[in-house]
């Protein structure tokens, strides 16, 4: 399955509010909204990925490849998150929620303005309060003008890694 080449202000790909989504062999590119461009995990949804490509998605705001909102919990397993650009944090996944990620690619994703008052963080990753546990990750080659071209982890975030390359 393919899903590309949507827009809207949350979820460009996939919104997901109060369900339970199973995802697989599935690829999310070229979708853009104001956060999520690929996907938008909202409000009590319980979200499992497995072999799922979110790759070329674009947001004006944050969580171009993957936005989960707090109260949503997410697993990801053999997943790639590339090529993402968001103009403030967050590019490849924007975390406020409970995430778990297992065999996990997120590389070349990109925050990519700056302004006085938006500070973009996080290239890869931006982790704002949540609890996220990975394993068997590879963060590589993310850029962000400010704050954790890798990962950012902020406002007492608990963040668990195991087995985990962060490079370039």
């Amino acid at each position: 399955v393919t899903i590309s080449g949507n827009e809207t202000v949350r979820g460009g790909g996939i919104y997901s509010l109060n369900s339970n989504p199973s995802i697989s062999n599935t690829t999310i590119s070229n979708n853009y909204a104001n956060y999520g461009g690929g996907m938008y995990f909202d409000t009590d949804s319980e979200a499992n990925l497995t072999n799922v490509s979110i790759i070329n998605n674009s947001s004006s705001k944050s969580g171009a490849g993957l936005y989960v909102d707090s109260d949503a919990n997410i697993i990801l397993n053999n997943i790639i998150i590339q090529g993402n650009i968001a103009s403030l944090g967050g590019s490849g996944i924007m975390v406020y929620g409970n995430i778990t990620m297992n065999d996990v690619i997120i590389s070349e994703n990109v925050s990519s303005s700056y302004n006085e008052w938006d500070i973009p963080s996080g290239g890869g990753i931006y982790c704002h309060g949540c609890n996220a546990n990975l394993t068997n990750v590879i963060i590589s080659n993310n850029t962000t003008q400010e704050r954790g071209g890798g990962i950012s982890v902020e406002n007492y975030a608990f963040v668990r890694l195991i087995n985990v390359t962060i490079t370039n």
